[in-house]
């Protein structure tokens, strides 16, 4: 019982964890685009 509430956490956190670095993938990528439109 425990150890399933565990295996649920922690898999609830890799998923977040995964979220966060597309969301952050996600922000450098448009911060680029966005740099080059200022740059041209």
């Amino acid at each position: 019982m425990i150890y399933m509430l565990c295996r649920q956490s922690l898999a609830l956190l890799w998923i977040k964890f995964c979220l966060c670095l597309r969301l952050g993938f996600l922000y450098q990528f448009i911060s680029n685009i966005v740099y080059l439109l200022y740059k041209l």
